[in-house]
């Protein structure tokens, strides 16, 4: 077995933060993964449980918001005397994973999960931010490049914008509220 954070960061183009809820209660169990970067998370209906906090691997964000049946599997991995909860979603009958979930596990829900698969869906999530990197590239132009949605965006300004009573630095990196205009 090799290093699972590794094996889906080159299995997939895209990562960003997120965190699972992983719910087991004997015969009931349930999924939901929150994924504030993307403004999306995933639910078989469960909004209860033990949260491991992770990194969502994706190709296209595009792909998570597909109607139809999303159908997950949880199973639990033992990397370097490390457990990890991986998650796996494929999209109706397909065989290939379109996105991964994977976090540390010390808890080991997903181990007494036993290899568990279900159906859910992505839904907007209401509250989010995302990381983005401005730079000025010109004496005018400004750029934004948010890598989480894989979108960019240019404008002009004056070419005072990066003088020290305004924007003081060339490339910096910033908070800001998504909207679902940017999908």
């Amino acid at each position: 077995m090799s290093d699972p954070i590794a094996q889906a960061s080159s299995e997939f183009k895209t990562e960003c933060a997120a965190e699972a809820l992983l719910f087991y209660g004997g015969a009931h169990k349930g999924l939901r993964v929150e994924a504030r970067e993307i403004a999306l998370e995933f639910t078989d209906n469960a909004y209860i449980g033990t949260d491991p906090e992770g990194f969502l691997f994706y190709n296209d964000v595009k792909d998570l918001t597909k109607s139809g049946t999303h159908t997950y599997s949880i199973q639990s991995v033992t990397y370097i005397n490390t457990t990890y909860a991986i998650i796996d979603f494929v999209w109706g009958g397909q065989s290939k994973s379109y996105a991964r979930f994977v976090a540390k596990d010390p808890a080991n829900i997903a181990y007494q999960m036993g290899n568990y698969s279900s159906t859910g869906q992505w839904i907007d999530l209401d509250a989010n931010s995302a990381n983005a990197v401005i730079e000025k590239t010109s004496s005018n132009e400004i750029q934004i490049h948010i890598k989480s949605i894989s979108k960019s965006g240019r404008w002009t300004s004056s070419p005072t914008i990066s003088s020290d009573s305004k924007f003081s630095a060339s490339t910096s990196e910033v908070s800001f509220v998504l909207l679902p205009i940017l999908y």
